[in-house]
């Protein structure tokens, strides 16, 4: 292409963010020749047998420019550490920024890459990009994970000093492993425009990203641009056979002034094409789908900050309704950085381990977060639950209470306080068998809270598990005194009343507790079955009679006529034999009898009670009444008697 004139496809490629500047090492600091050379005089000083040798045959490869070949055996023969030490010295930013890496900071690219390990890029774009353009994110290649295309970013392709790879072996290994480096660099290397800048062909950051990178995507559709000084024939058909890429050539020799020199006039001049067709980097306000730039809003003014929230609103809808979940988790994220403490953010939290578990499926970062959101809202029910739900499905017991002692230790509010003890308390007993941690966590919640009722729960199981039952029995009777629930109560009493009975022998005190929950509730077939029983082991018949009397009216209520009957004669039968109470068992006698007149064992125990109490005239009307209903074969024999 004719010297200095700026490509229109490379414009608007730059004006859709689809160009990326990649920038070598050749920005005002020593060479990529000069640092071999001072690394080959690093090798010849040490005085190893056979440096010299190997010293001599470095120069050569350095005066021929096969300096790949040199960085791979320098590497190798001195070691990371020395090399890595030489390489910070000499690439040390210098005290004033060079004219290169200025311009470079005014070229409206939203995608720099740079294979330069040091700061000095970093430093240019922070002081010389102009005031209104945002600040540019800078990343290494191991951190493209959550980049957004929209913002400024400078990739740092190759690592900083302290993870800088650059011999064929240590760029192979890496970039094995840099997965969001190969599908961001593809993008733009097969779609787009590069324009490289300095580079001379040959340097080992170049080779790096021709072979290493690019070298495994499949051929750009785009075209790339190499800003060089003097480059020859073979190399300028070589670039554009493997990589489609035009070489501008611009006056001077390789790294010469005149070259530097022409470089920055041809940069300088696509800067002024770019503003002068609008293309800039500042930004009033965001797209509307640009969820990165209205979160950042959302720190702004009132009125910026409530228009945020509107636009995020929809951004969060609309990726909702087609599954976009990662959309969904950056908005709820940038939510979450502008919340504060409390309970708003321990919804948003909330709000993102539920994406986290149900949409994207990791359940360790829906921990990480639901945790989070009970740390800002410990007395969130919700969020715990949740907390617990995924501890079972990620097996993370020992991180929940790890979290949960942390959180009820914290706790300002006694009754929120006391619900997590008693969690802690639940969770070290049922899922990490430590029942000598359980006992003294639930104490402390009780300690606390005494009505709570979970802390109750928790510290009976926990006994009934060690088989402490008179401490299991001494919680069942705090715990009824203080429950709320009717129904619950009444269970509690039950269960005291069993444990009082099998396990610790004492019928008074199981009689006392079934007692109790028939007094709560007179319907409680349990209770009434429990007391019958003891009752009659203990041949109290009085005690005895008055649960059978209940047991009778609830049978007659339910419409079980005939067990209700069968309860009223025994009733009757045991005043009259067990209490010698005759009136009381005429009265029995005749209410089952009201109740179904055709009852010949009633009619007969009236017969004789009537005999007994001297009242002729019930006998006769009674003796009548059951000759009537008497069996064919008993009748004659009834009627014999009158």
């Amino acid at each position: 292409m004719p010297e200095h004139t700026i490509p229109e496809s490379l414009i608007e490629q730059i004006r859709t963010g689809k160009a990326a500047l990649v920038v070598g090492a050749g920005i005002g600091v020593p060479s990529w020749k000069q640092m071999l050379e001072r690394l080959t005089k690093a090798l010849e000083t040490r005085g190893r047998e056979g440096d010299d040798a190997a010293t001599k045959d470095l120069e050569k490869l350095l005066h021929k420019g096969n300096l790949v070949r040199a960085v791979g055996f320098l590497a190798r023969a001195l070691g990371e550490e020395t090399c890595d030490r030489i390489v910070e010295e000499m690439w040390t930013s210098p005290i004033e920024t060079p004219a290169l890496p200025r311009t470079l900071a005014q070229l409206p690219f939203r995608h720099v890459w740079t294979t330069f390990p040091g700061d000095l890029l970093e430093y240019a774009f922070e002081t010389a990009s102009p005031e209104e353009w945002p600040p540019a994110r800078v990343v290494t290649y191991q951190e493209l994970g959550e980049l957004s295309p929209r913002r400024r970013t400078l990739v740092k392709m190759l690592g900083n000093f302290d993870t800088y790879v650059v011999t064929p072996n240590s760029v192979r290994r890496a970039l094995s492993r840099a997965v969001d480096l190969r599908e961001y660099a593809r993008k733009l290397y097969v779609e787009g425009s590069l324009v490289f800048v300095g580079f001379r062909y040959g340097d080992p950051d170049l080779a790096a990203l021709l072979d290493r990178v690019f070298g495994m995507f499949e051929p750009p559709r785009g075209t790339h641009y190499f800003l060089g000084a003097g480059v020859g024939p073979v190399t300028v058909d070589e670039l554009m056979a493997d990589h489609h890429m035009e070489v501008v050539n611009l006056a001077g020799r390789g790294g010469d002034e005149v070259a530097e020199r022409s470089v920055i006039d041809w940069l300088e001049q696509l800067r002024d094409t770019c503003a002068s067709v609008g293309i800039t980097l500042s930004q009033e306000r965001p797209d509307a789908d640009d969820a990165e730039g209205w979160i950042a809003m959302l720190g702004d003014g009132v009125e910026e900050a409530a228009e945020a929230r509107d636009a995020l609103d929809l951004i969060e809808r609309r990726a909702r309704d087609t599954k976009d979940w990662e959309t969904v988790t950056e908005v709820l994220l940038g939510r979450i950085e502008h919340a504060g403490d409390g309970p708003d953010r321990a919804q948003l939290l909330r709000q993102l381990a539920e994406v986290y578990e149900s949409g994207l499926g990791d359940l360790r970062r829906a921990f990480e977060a639901i945790t989070t959101a009970c740390h800002c809202a410990p007395e969130d029910n919700a969020a715990a639950l949740m907390a617990e739900k995924l501890a079972a499905a990620t097996g993370g017991w020992a991180d929940l209470v790890s979290e949960a002692s942390e959180i009820a230790t914290d706790a300002t509010d006694p009754s929120v306080a006391s619900m997590w003890w008693a969690r802690l308390g639940n969770w070290y007993g049922t899922k990490l068998d430590r029942l000598d941690y359980a006992l003294p966590s639930l104490r402390r919640a009780l300690e606390l809270d005494g009505t709570n009722r979970t802390a109750y729960h928790a510290l009976a199981e926990t006994h009934r598990k060690a088989g402490k039952w008179a401490d299991l029995a001494d919680t069942l009777r705090a715990h009824a005194a203080v429950e709320t629930e009717t129904e619950t109560k009444v269970d509690l009493l039950i269960g005291l009343g069993d444990l009082s009975e099998n396990q610790l022998s004492s019928t008074a005190k199981a009689i006392e507790a079934y007692q109790a929950a028939a007094d709560l509730d007179d319907s409680s077939d349990d209770a009434l079955a429990a007391l019958e029983r003891l009752y009659r082991r203990d041949e109290k018949w009085a005690n005895l009679a008055k649960v059978l009397d209940r047991r009778a009216e609830i049978c007659e209520a339910n419409g079980d006529t005939g067990r209700s009957a069968a309860i009223r004669r025994e009733l009757a039968t045991m005043r009259a034999e067990k209490l010698g109470d005759l009136e009381g068992a005429i009265a029995r006698y005749e209410a089952a009898v009201a109740a179904n007149g055709s009852d010949a064992t009633a009619l007969k125990a009236l017969v004789d009670l009537y005999d007994k109490t001297g009242r002729t005239e019930d006998y006769l009307r009674t003796m009548e009444r059951l000759g009537q209903v008497a069996p064919e074969g008993e009748k004659l024999a009834t009627l014999r008697k009158l």
